[in-house]
């Protein structure tokens, strides 16, 4: 990611962390779904790129110039500018075709995206109900109504879980998990969130640890029972460390742990 004002811009992977300390090492990123970043965001408008200055074919970036159709979200400007690097070849070419272009300004300090809607340009955006929108169509309806459901919210808290790899399959994170790695999605926490906790804590082991964690945030009388109902989870975890050449397993009850440290959250 960049620092600064400098911004990076990319096609349709919502800020995207890689991360890995040798190319041989699993690779894993984490990802804000849709519903965080519309959330957070200070503007989001639909646009066309006007210029790029300076030329990209010299430098590699630029400052955008948008000519701007639609405020979705934040005041209506007819022009707006965004600083630009590693300007990628599907913004290059909707400057060059006059196509539409989405684009989430988080504001100052927070990264910003900038996702083309021309034809036969790939659009891959992950929700937070852990699955892909592929359609522009659709993808712009979902930030209306995001936006219009977070009118007057400032910031939401995030909360992180893993997205099975059946998810991504065909995606550009496929990639992660080729490597034995994963990708991990950043979801708002919100009325929904609390809902999808709820559902969790019945299903299978991984995400019954993800629903006694996110239950944190939403202490009720029911969720407490919740919580408590998974203290007898018999579900293993299995971490194999080497130490002086000897392979060791350290076994958990990882669903257990997860319930304990909501109680203990919520002084129970």
């Amino acid at each position: 990611m960049c620092a600064g004002s400098l911004v990076v811009l990319i096609a349709a992977v919502l800020s995207v962390v890689i991360t890995s300390s040798a190319e041989a090492q699993p690779l894993t990123a984490q990802v804000d779904s849709l519903e965080l970043r519309v959330s957070n965001a200070r503007l989001i408008y639909l646009a066309t790129i006007s210029n790029i200055d300076p030329d990209p074919s010299r430098s590699g970036w630029g400052e955008l110039v948008f000519q701007v159709d639609e405020s979705i979200k934040g005041p209506f400007q007819a022009t707006r500018q965004l600083p630009a690097h590693y300007l990628t070849e599907s913004l290059l070419k909707s400057h060059a075709e006059g196509t539409s272009v989405l684009v989430i300004d988080g504001g100052k300090g927070n990264s910003q995206v900038a996702i083309p809607l021309g034809e036969n340009q790939q659009v891959e955006v992950l929700t937070a109900d852990l699955r892909v929108i592929r359609s522009p169509a659709e993808l712009i309806t979902a930030v209306r109504e995001i936006a219009q459901d977070s009118v007057g919210i400032i910031r939401r808290q995030a909360f992180e879980v893993l997205v099975a790899e059946e998810v991504v399959a065909d995606t550009q994170w496929a990639k992660y998990y080729r490597t034995g790695g994963h990708i991990r999605l950043n979801l708002p926490v919100d009325p929904h969130l609390e809902q999808l906790a709820q559902q969790w804590v019945t299903g299978n082991a991984r995400q019954r640890a993800q629903g006694a964690e996110a239950l944190r945030y939403f202490k009720t009388e029911e969720n407490i029972q919740r919580v408590r109902s998974l203290l007898n989870d018999p579900s293993e975890s299995i971490q194999v460390r080497t130490n002086d050449g000897q392979r060791q397993e350290e076994r958990g009850l990882f669903v257990q742990e997860a319930a304990k440290e909501t109680l203990r959250y919520w002084g129970l």
